[in-house]
């Protein structure tokens, strides 16, 4: 009866559901044996549903009770890379292959997989996102610097293939910014070389058809996908004030390079013209502020430097009373209720308005 109740309409979860409920209930007290075969039948009819309905997830959510009953992945991972030949960006085939993977630990071979999706289509953002997963599950991707070089050597190969591809520049970010990007140097490097017109024009001509289409990158100017990663670059905590003038540079023009993203990057460059004056501040005021204390630089707070009060009153905390900031104070200068900085670039930007006398006084 369910049979033909799913065979009207897949996507009946109740359906699906109570399938499941019938045959635990009618192999709860089965030998090991003659349930096993209960479920695998199951798993067979789940299979040609399957390849009925690719994109049904009730379907793909009963196989994976399935083969959670049988506990015996074998062949499971081919299965789901069947699918993904016909659809390589099946949402539900890509979320049950991660399950397998997680549940049975079957992490060998799995790089190897993805090296021959993306060989077969670089653009496949799908598989990018599965190396991230895979690297995520079996490897330091803090502490391991030579893994994060080769795979941004990797990174790299692709984009150089295909410059205006989004995803392997996506992926790019996701294991550098973590670390830092000064850590891999070769990431600012391609970048330079690509936000050229020339170097991305010849670039592509090598990658020939790879190269073109898509991802806000023309033929003949400046890969757009290079100079955004570059501005994050240049605007990296502890850059210098140089850069942060050159990110604002970027910025506009990204305006002209990525119109359709034109506020944003409008809004880009004000935070850049603001961190650039500040962090000149801080290199003037290093000399002076540092004081060595037991061979380690000693600086005040923040606030007592800045002639910042806090407002928010004393808090107690059970033997000692510490001191607070006000909600306002907190959003104006990118800090928590501590005084501790949560959002550098508008702290920063708040503190060069208090010098330059911009700040308004109640906020102060």
């Amino acid at each position: 009866m369910l049979a033909e109740v799913i065979e009207f309409n897949a996507a009946n979860y109740t359906a699906w559901q109570f399938r499941r409920h019938c045959l635990r209930e009618m192999h709860k007290s089965s030998e090991g044996a003659m349930r096993t075969a209960a479920w695998q039948r199951e798993l067979d009819y789940c299979t040609e549903m399957c390849l009925d309905n690719m994109k049904n997830y009730q379907v793909w959510f009963h196989r994976r009770a399935c083969i959670d009953a049988l506990q015996q992945p074998a062949g499971e991972l081919a299965f789901v890379g069947r699918v993904l030949q016909e659809d390589s960006k099946n949402y539900h085939a890509w979320g049950h292959r991660q399950w397998v993977l997680k549940t049975f630990n079957l992490w060998e071979g799995e790089l190897l997989y993805v090296d021959q999706l993306l060989q077969q289509d670089l653009r496949n953002n799908s598989a990018w996102n599965q190396r991230y997963f895979v690297l995520q599950h079996t490897a330091d991707l803090k502490g391991d610097l030579e893994l994060l070089k080769r795979e941004a050597d990797t990174a790299l190969l692709h984009i150089a293939r295909a410059p205006s591809n989004p995803s392997p520049w996506a992926y790019l970010r996701g294991i550098a910014e973590p670390v830092g990007y000064s850590k891999l140097p070769q990431v600012r490097a391609a970048c330079e070389k690509l936000g050229t017109a020339t170097a991305a024009a010849a670039t592509q001509a090598d990658a020939g058809e790879e190269g073109g289409g898509g991802g806000g990158s023309s033929s003949s100017g400046p890969c757009v996908e290079a100079l955004a990663l570059l501005v994050d670059i240049l605007l990296e905590p502890n850059s210098e004030a140089r850069d942060a003038k050159r990110a604002g540079e970027l910025c506009e023009q990204l305006k002209a390079l990525d119109p359709i993203r034109e506020r944003y990057w409008t809004w880009r460059a004000a935070r850049a013209a603001t961190a650039a004056p500040a962090r000149e501040a801080e290199a003037e005021a290093a000399p002076m502020l540092g004081r060595m204390v037991g061979g380690k630089a000693s600086l005040p707070p923040w606030w007592i430097s800045a002639g910042v009060k806090p407002a928010g009153g004393e808090v107690d905390m059970g033997g000692w009373k510490a001191i607070s900031f006000t909600e306002g104070q907190q959003k104006q200068f990118g800090i928590d209720s501590t005084g501790a900085v949560v959002d550098k670039v508008l702290h920063e930007a708040a503190l060069a308005a208090l010098r330059a006398g911009a700040l308004p006084l109640e906020v102060q």
